[in-house]
Parts: structure tokens; sequence; C-alpha cells
């Protein structure tokens, strides 16, 4: 059984916004799906039989088609590191994703979604629909990019959006570098759309887009989001006895290393903002060490089908941690603390580690071949 239909694949159009993902991977003839296609496949082969895995991974539901592709890139992942990697095994009453086998050692991993944006499904449904608004508008020498800042569950006057639109990029003159800002709002929308050139002009009017549930940009929002991710995957919660990992794939756009320090460790500072953030539980430290059970968190960049190669990842060290998992993982990216003389952290050494796409041996920027 395979994730993807054995199909003559002829569809070259892109994919609207309120199309499943799985959907458009699995019927698209473009180049670098087809490449992506074939590397899932050839890593699913390896992946142990499951029943409840193929019908998440092959779902219409973006959340469990993301999570289990999650799953299976971090199985494959450690699989290319040497480690022998089994699914789902049971822990108690529970199941925890992975289990690293390495010599003699047993490693846990427990895989998760962060900041996954649209929690309310009909602010979802509305969402796309503008962002398929923006794709139709002529933009081929600016990109448009729109960050929802306040939204609703009652439908816009979608039509004056693109109208305004299309005026604005009438009258634009931009230099490569150069931004424009533009609002448009109701009493129940809010959405700022920023317009910068293209190079080289391309079809796609669409950049970035910042939902109204994914959390903020560089404020206490994203970094609260991830606390929360975290909490839901403590090791106690799960009874494990061995060195143990939460792996989290995060969709906030702006989850800066720093912002990460501060829900790990507490006090921080925002490089360029004037005042410093804080967290008032950090997860690893709050007057003692806590969640000790957790050997450290496998932060991911916003993995999608297209950046395999290129996303970032990251171990964060607890230095507390009862089971400690350090060189087991040194070809992985690491931020390792050093503790002082009373214990705490003193200050925090980034070990350079093997990049995804040399890891998994694929091709680094495979998105560019129909680019």
């Amino acid at each position: 059984m395979k994730l993807f239909d054995d199909i003559k694949r002829t569809r070259v159009k892109q994919s609207n916004h309120t199309e499943s993902k799985y959907s458009f991977l699995n019927e698209s003839s473009w180049k670098w799906v087809d490449y992506y296609r074939n590397q899932v496949e050839e890593w699913y082969s390896k992946f142990p039989d499951d029943l409840d895995f193929h019908t998440q991974f092959t779902s219409r539901i973006d959340w469990q088609h993301s999570s289990a592709f999650f799953e299976l890139y971090t199985f494959a992942l450690f699989s290319k590191l040497g480690f022998d990697v089994s699914y789902h095994e049971s822990i108690g009453a529970r199941k925890i994703d992975l289990a690293l086998v390495s010599d003699s050692s047993k490693i846990h991993i427990d895989c998760v979604l962060s900041g996954e944006p649209n929690l309310n499904q009909s602010i979802e449904r509305i969402e796309k629909q503008i962002e398929d608004i923006i794709e139709e508008v002529e933009s081929p020498l600016y990109w448009i990019s729109a960050d929802f800042i306040r939204a609703s569950d009652r439908t816009p006057k979608v039509s004056r959006i693109e109208s305004k639109l299309q005026s604005e990029i009438a009258s634009l003159d931009l230099e490569i570098g150069e931004i424009k800002t533009m609002e448009w709002s109701d009493k129940n929308w809010l959405i700022e759309f920023t317009f910068f050139k293209k190079d080289p002009p391309v079809e796609r009017s669409l950049g970035s887009i910042v939902s109204s549930q994914r959390g903020g940009l560089v404020d206490g929002p994203s970094m609260n989001i991830l606390r929360r991710t975290l909490n839901s995957k403590r090791g106690s919660s799960y009874g494990v006895t061995s060195p143990y990992i939460i792996a989290v794939n995060s969709y906030n756009l702006t989850l800066y290393d720093e912002l990460i320090k501060g829900v790990l460790f507490g006090d921080m500072k925002v490089r360029g903002f004037n005042n410093n953030l804080y967290v008032e539980n950090p997860f690893f430290y709050k007057n003692q060490p806590q969640n000790t059970s957790v050997s450290g968190i496998l932060i991911v960049k916003g993995l999608h089908a297209s950046n395999m190669g290129v996303v970032d990842i990251a171990l964060w060290e607890n230095p507390w941690s009862k089971n400690p998992v350090s060189q087991e993982f040194k070809d992985i990216g690491r931020f390792v603390p050093r503790l002082n003389d009373s214990k705490q952290v003193d200050k925090i050494e980034f070990m350079e580690g093997l990049k995804a796409w040399e890891i998994l041996d694929i091709e680094r920027r495979y998105f560019e071949y129909d680019h």
C-alpha cells in the first residue's frame, strides 16, 4: 500500500487555498511534487505497517495530514542517522510516536505541531477565500502579502478587497527592496497588505500570509503557544524513564531562537526590541529545574512538502534532565546550555550539525525544479 495514487498525472495548475494539502500533492504533475512523492514513498517503504497512519497521511483534513507527514519525516531523519526506529510503542496505557534504538540505549520521541493556523474552521474558510482572491489579482511585478490582524466568522465583502488591491497595484512604482503597506478593514476584519517587487517576475501574486490564529509575531502569544504545546507533551504524563525528546514542527513564522530560549529558560531579550519579554513559567526552569523527564526539545521551523531539505532543525538540550542525550544527537545542530556553579544557565552554545538535506540525502532545493 502506497501513500499516493498510482495514476497518470496531467495537472499543472497550482493549488488554491481551499484545497487540502494532500489532494494537491497527490494530483500535481509538477517536477518538485513528483520528487517529493518519490522521496516520501521511499521513506514509507521502510515505515512499520500501520493503517491508522496511512489514513491520517491521506486525510483531506490538513492538520491530520501534516501531523502524519511530520511523524514520517522525523522517522526518516533518525533512520538515516543510523537509529533503528519503531512506531507507536506502548508505554503504559499510552502510545508514543517514535522509539529510537542505538547500541543498547533507547530514546523516545513524541511529535507535535505548534501554532497550526486557523483553529476556527469558519475563519479558516474565509481567510482561504481571501487568499484565493489575492491570487486572482493580476500582479506580475509585485508580491502581495497579507497579515490578518482582526478576523471574524462573518464574511467580509471580498469584492471590495479585490477592487482595493487592483487599484493599489496599478498605482505602485517600487524598486527592489522597497515596500508599501495598506490596510483594509470593516467592522469585523482588519487586514494589512504589504507590497514588494518580485525578483524575478513570476505568475503568482500571493507572497506570505499571517493568519489571525497563528499566535502573533514577535510577542507574548507566539511564546505562549509554544509553551502550551510543550506542556501537552510532558514526559511525566507518559511515565517515561528513558531519554525523551519532544519534536515540534512550529508554524509560527517568527519563532526566533531568542523566543525559544525564553520559553525554555525564562529571562531573555528579543533582539531589536526595547522591552524584555518573559515567560512566567519557563518549561525547564522555574525557581528550580522542572520537567526533568524531558531530555530536550527538537524544534523544526515550519516543515512543509516544499522545504524538506532546507528547513531549520535544532535540538535544545535540557541541562537538568535525568536522561541527557547529547552524544546520541551529535549529528544534529544543538543548543547546549552551560551551567554555572549555582547550577543555573550561564550561557548557551550552538554546536553545528548536518543540514536536513545532508542527513536525508535529498536535493537541497528541489522546490526550484518548477521555478
